[in-house]
């Protein structure tokens, strides 16, 4: 069994005036105790919120005694602390968990510090308080001299994106190596290099993201210095019971199986198929000029498709590119409720449907992409619908795009009403 936390990210969020800036101080000799500062966010003459957006996603937070001078910050509900009017700058500490090689679940999206190895990871959604708006913030880490983010802005700095995905950023003595796909650079930076280069892992995340880029390519307003991407490798050891992802703006997490030698195939299949949806989630945002309304059933079963989409296309064995896909795309079962139902339950805070986004819908999309091929004679397919399908909001019902639907019928004729019915429940 295997678990993910994923952000859904169909939408884009386009460069904007960078405006307040973050400050992490880091001490050696107390590395699991970070210092953060907020400044430089406009003035106003009325009290503000600041939040930290990894909470409404069931992320777990590290912050510690956010105040405005020496005055604590009044907490307002979960997650939100009221900002006074007039405070100029905003301190709090970060609590980043001390752990080994071979114990985190990026899923969990934590700050973390590996004591072993001397680096730290900063994941935005459970260490930075946030202002609302839409300009970019920007980052800078001082007290270690090797970091990287997925976007640098002026010298020494880092972006932070606006509302919308997180981000993380690494810092330390870290393994690093660079990689030109495509359109993309892309930065790795692994927790164990040796063992990385082992399974292949840059490799194989190469072929994927090449696979990926051709059906979804970056939107022309996208300039070349904003095609970066951060990957950071963690290994998480196999007795832990699974492996997760976790995708930001331009960076993401993707574990890997440690102590898995007797099956090495199939724990790397499995990790290059939760690397591959993460990759969906980003280049789908990044394939569009705008923000896109998406329900949380079609993001990631869309998402979790294309990952197993995208490990057929890897030179992996087939036996077990075939056992993995078997354990989510299962069209012969009758689901007990649609997708639509789902999502409603899913909005009033039932988080036990989630998985069923990634079966469900991703068997759904299978079946859609499976109608497209065999009606056309292999001549298309849905990589051909997939910018249509991303460009439109969904209805508010979390229904298909009309102008989506509109385009695939003349191939899928009434077998698309069945399997909506089916799958979806309308």
């Amino acid at each position: 069994m295997f678990f993910y936390k994923v952000c859904i990210v169909l939408g884009f969020a386009s460069s904007q005036a960078l405006a307040a800036h973050y400050q992490i101080s880091v001490s050696p000799e107390n590395p699991t105790q970070l210092h953060a500062s907020l400044t430089d966010f406009p003035a106003s003459a009325q009290d503000r919120v600041l939040r930290l957006h990894g909470l409404s996603r069931g992320l777990a937070s590290q912050l510690v005694a956010p105040h405005c001078d020496k005055q604590a910050l009044a907490l307002s509900k979960p997650g939100e602390w009221v900002l006074p009017a007039g405070c100029a700058q905003v301190s709090w500490d970060i609590y980043a968990q001390s752990v080994l090689n071979g114990s985190v679940n990026s899923s969990e999206q934590k700050s973390v510090y590996f004591q072993d190895k001397k680096w730290w990871l900063l994941s935005e959604p459970t260490s930075l308080l946030r202002l609302d708006g839409d300009a970019e913030d920007t980052l800078s880490i001082v007290g270690v001299n090797a970091q990287q983010g997925a976007m640098a802005a002026a010298a020494g700095q880092w972006r932070v994106p606006s509302k919308g995905a997180p981000e993380y950023y690494a810092f330390g003595d870290l393994a690093l190596s660079q990689q030109q796909i495509g359109p993309f650079s892309v930065d790795y930076v692994a927790d164990d290099a040796a063992e990385v280069a082992r399974l292949q892992l840059p490799a194989l995340h190469a072929d994927a993201l090449s696979y990926l880029a051709k059906i979804l390519p970056p939107a022309k307003n996208i300039a070349a210095k904003e095609r970066h991407l951060l990957v950071v490798w963690l290994g998480i050891d196999e007795k832990k019971g699974g492996a997760g992802g976790a995708a930001g703006h331009r960076s993401f997490l993707a574990n890997y199986i440690k102590g898995a030698e007797k099956n090495t195939a199939a724990s790397t299949a499995l990790t290059l198929m939760i690397l591959a949806h993460e990759q969906f989630h980003q280049l789908a945002a990044m394939s569009v000029g705008h923000e896109v309304k998406s329900p949380a059933w079609a993001g990631e079963g869309l998402a979790h498709y294309y990952g197993l989409k995208t490990l057929a296309q890897s030179k992996l064995p087939a036996e077990e590119l075939a056992k993995l896909r078997a354990r989510f795309i299962r069209p012969e079962q009758v689901p007990k409720d649609g997708l639509l139902a789902l999502e409603r339950k899913y909005k009033q805070g039932d988080r036990s449907v989630y998985p069923l986004f990634y079966a469900q819908g991703a068997t759904f999309w299978s079946e859609v992409d499976r109608l497209l091929q065999v009606n056309s004679q292999n001549k298309r397919s849905l990589d051909d619908f997939l910018p249509l399908l991303l460009a439109d909001d969904f209805t508010q019902a979390g229904q298909l795009p009309p102008r989506f639907l509109s385009a695939i019928r003349p191939l899928t004729g009434a077998d698309l009403d069945t399997l909506l019915v089916k799958y979806l429940g309308q």
